[in-house]
């Protein structure tokens, strides 16, 4: 057999290939081109990087479905603010049932400051834009214990729940997206490393065919070259007697 770099190899040499071979579960360059080898180990790399990618991708999925958790989150508490504009706006009320209603929208109008100011991802603030500023100011402002706070209240939460759909709408979208992407990553690298890895790695089934008609042929040699060396050391001996 010729090695890849054109030296006829010596049973005895390819058997210590073969072991190699074995041992690596890749191609040795006695038997493969290295050109071969280096497209090869070519993709793989690329194989790895399609892999960082991925991981990237993940993150920022990761990132997507959290900030809109929060959204959600700010969603159901301005639902429920709504929802105490329309109550307050009953004639069966009293003065004292208003404040209530103010109090609780006033609390619920904290846990939207406070969503706001600590929805983050490994530290990148989620909800930190003027949308959502403009948006807790507003609520901030209401005053439930009025008809004419009542009736702005209720303009308030109708744009709010109109601002935060749009938002879930954006943030589905940019999921979607970004899940394609995974697929298309995953594929890449699943054919990145399916084709580095035929260019090189080793088939052990081959290798060990060879490895045992390399070791037949080793031991014949061996066998003749012991042979010949015993016949010649007759030979030599019958001419000296």
């Amino acid at each position: 057999m010729i090695g890849a770099i054109g030296s006829p190899l010596t049973p005895t040499e390819r058997i210590e290939v073969g072991f190699q071979q074995i041992s690596s579960g890749k191609k040795s360059p006695s038997f493969t081109s290295p050109a071969v080898l280096a497209i090869g180990q070519k993709l793989l790399n690329n194989a790895s990087f399609a892999s960082a990618r991925n991981s990237n991708v993940v993150n920022e999925i990761s990132m997507s479905q959290t900030r809109s958790a929060f959204v959600q989150s700010s969603h159901d508490t301005v639902g429920r603010l709504s929802e105490l504009s329309v109550k307050a706006n009953s004639g069966m009320l009293s003065a004292q049932d208003r404040e209530a209603i103010q109090i609780e929208a006033n609390e619920l109008t904290k846990h939207l400051r406070s969503n706001m100011e600590n929805a983050s991802f490994n530290g990148n603030k989620l909800l930190d834009d003027s949308d959502f500023s403009d948006m807790v100011s507003s609520f901030e402002e209401i005053d439930l214990t009025t008809q004419a706070g009542i009736e702005n209240a209720g303009d308030v939460a109708k744009d709010a729940i109109d601002m935060l759909s749009q938002k879930q709408a954006t943030l589905g979208a940019e999921q979607g997206i970004l899940e394609q992407q995974f697929r298309a990553n995953l594929e890449e690298e699943a054919n990145l490393l399916d084709a580095g890895s035929r260019m090189t790695d080793a088939d052990i089934a081959q290798v060990f065919s060879q490895l045992s008609s390399d070791t037949i042929l080793s031991n014949v040699s061996t066998a003749m070259s012991a042979q010949a060396a015993n016949l010649e050391s007759s030979t030599v001996s019958a001419l000296l007697s």
